[in-house]
């Protein structure tokens, strides 16, 4: 586990609240200074170890809440005011970005191919498809409360490698219902591809610390996510966005929700930082959810009002909010990770704002971003041949050669390829196809593309000093 720039996650513990359809902050449980913990509501005491907050520590936080919430909140559970006043004091606290309030639960998707309104409208029914050739396998890590592990629609789409910050197991079991319900919009947008969803629970009652989720962003990367969805919000906070920017520095994309607060995002993070990819929340017409939030740092907008998806216990559940706008765009990160894994965060944020359909004023604005992605007439070309400039070559140890590959057809959609030595002490290959010899003998460098498909050279690696023995 790496270090953080300023070798601590002291101040990370300011708790997240989630409570359905009500966002707002409470008091920091740490301090930049106190490492000790500060009373919330009178009733934490207990030291604070590294930061972080102990089992116990988040019982007593969660209990406490529970029985102030009314008198800290001027906001409800069946609407939002955004005129209303929050807690005096520092805002260090963080929710779920959804409006979690429940409509009536379904065993079934009613009869629609896909759960979500969404996979139609931003086209991936039909872009999907077009990727099913490909063997790349993608992983999703999903930073929540947890996923419900036997639901019957996740069940084969989660990773073995998810993780418990809670319980500190590795079972990471949803008890609230968010995460199962995030985790179900991207397996819906991916049907038929290689995308994996990689549980991570941050949360217990609805409540999480800050270092709790520093260390799950973290633990994604440190276990092979390729794409990060944080559903959640709250005021900005340093210790939490430096392991997000450890995470893009990564190479792993990491996607965030706007926020429901209708706010400028400038108040609220991660969604106020530029190298993730900020979405924010829009209706079946089109327009701009009543609640999410604006600003400079709004990439695009995706379907999240009355969205249809995975609940616990093998339910399904409308809801609302940018939470589920995120996982939309989580999903097509992936499925353009499937085609290219080589694409930089940056690059897979520059082409899904390269496939935006305008909305609102002309140009990006700060409502809608760049508009939604659509998906649907986007053209897929799957490589049919792939070709290396030698198929055979000598080299001298200590020397290299460089292997030039080809895909065909020429218009092909995904140039991707990678590189392998079948013996990397007789001989390297770099991800570029830089071959160099290390000592006497023959190695099989083989070229795949991201569909599978390869092409072989064998190299023969001559040592001249040991001739001259």
């Amino acid at each position: 586990m790496r270090v953080f720039k300023n070798k601590a996650l002291k101040a990370a513990c300011a708790v997240f609240a989630f409570s359905y359809g009500v966002l707002g902050v409470m008091p920091s449980i740490c301090s930049d200074k106190d490492s000790s913990g500060t009373a919330l509501s009178g009733n934490i005491t207990n030291s604070i170890s590294e930061g972080c907050i102990s089992s116990s520590l988040r019982k007593t936080a969660s209990s406490s809440f529970s029985k102030t919430a009314s008198s800290s909140f001027s906001k409800t559970s069946s609407s939002f005011d955004s005129n209303s006043s929050n807690i005096s004091g520092t805002s260090s606290n963080s929710a779920f970005a959804g409006n979690t309030k429940q409509f009536a639960r379904s065993k079934a998707s009613k009869g629609a191919e896909y759960n979500s309104w969404g996979v139609y409208t931003l086209g991936f029914n039909e872009f999907a498809p077009k990727l099913t050739d490909y063997t790349t396998t993608v992983k999703v890590a999903v930073i929540d409360c947890g996923v419900d592990m036997d639901h019957p629609f996740l069940k084969d789409r989660l990773t073995s490698d998810g993780y418990d910050f809670i319980d500190h197991d590795y079972y990471p079991n949803d008890k609230d219902g968010h995460g199962t319900h995030v985790a179900g919009i991207i397996a819906d947008c991916t049907r038929g591809l290689n995308v994996q969803i990689m549980p991570i629970r941050v949360m217990s009652n609805n409540y999480a610390a800050n270092c709790d989720i520093s260390v799950g962003v973290e633990y994604a990367v440190n276990h092979g996510a390729d794409v990060i969805n944080l559903s959640l919000n709250g005021a900005p906070d340093i210790y939490r966005e430096d392991a997000i920017q450890y995470a893009v520095d990564a190479g792993v994309v990491v996607v965030v929700s706007a926020g429901n607060e209708y706010d400028d995002v400038k108040n609220w993070g991660p969604a106020q930082l530029k190298d993730v990819i900020v979405v924010s929340n829009m209706d079946e017409e089109f327009y701009s959810a009543w609640d999410t939030n604006y600003g400079s740092t709004v990439d695009v907008c995706a379907p999240g009002v009355y969205v249809y998806s995975c609940w616990n216990d093998g339910a399904f559940e409308h809801l609302s909010g940018t939470s589920m706008s995120a996982p939309h765009i989580s999903a097509l990160a992936a499925m353009l990770l499937i085609e290219n894994p080589s694409l930089t965060p940056a690059q897979v944020e520059k082409k899904i704002k390269s496939y935006a359909k305008d909305l609102g004023d002309d140009g990006w604005d700060k409502y809608y971003g760049h508009g939604y992605p659509d998906m649907s007439e986007v053209k897929v070309v799957v490589p049919e041949k792939v070709e290396l400039s030698k198929k055979s070559a000598s080299i001298k140890v200590g020397k290299s050669v460089s292997l030039v590959y080809s895909i065909i057809p020429s218009d092909t959609t995904s140039d991707y390829v990678s590189f392998k030595s079948s013996n990397s002490k007789v001989a390297t290959v770099s991800t570029k196809g830089k071959v160099k010899g290390i000592k006497a003998g023959k190695a099989t460098i083989t070229a795949t593309t991201a569909n599978g498909l390869t092409a072989k050279c064998t190299v023969t690696v001559t040592d001249d000093s040991a001739d001259k023995q």
